[in-house]
């Protein structure tokens, strides 16, 4: 992965074409121990996404690493994050 700025950066697409996303927002979970990134592909709000990450490596501009959100409970919870933050009730 490529970081472009502070809101944006590239991946591989499940297609293995590059795609540009924007980092919608960020946070950090106490209980799961976790840093997470919602993000989505530039121009494609559907397609939100999220995954955990390594905030050292975005501070550098080098996200390499982007790690699997592996459990149902987790997800619920990452969900539910989302959810409130959308809808206007801010970040955590």
């Amino acid at each position: 992965m490529e970081n472009n700025n502070d809101n944006r950066f590239e991946m591989m697409g499940a297609d293995g074409q590059r795609m540009t996303c924007e980092v919608l927002f960020t946070f950090h979970s106490d209980e799961w121990r976790a840093h997470y990134m919602v993000y989505m592909p530039v121009g494609d709000p559907s397609r939100i996404s999220a995954s955990r990450y390594i905030p050292e490596q975005l501070e550098k501009g080098t996200l390499s690493t982007m790690l699997p959100i592996e459990t149902d409970e987790e997800w619920e919870y990452v969900e539910a994050v989302i959810n409130h933050v959308m809808s206007g009730g801010g970040s955590n």
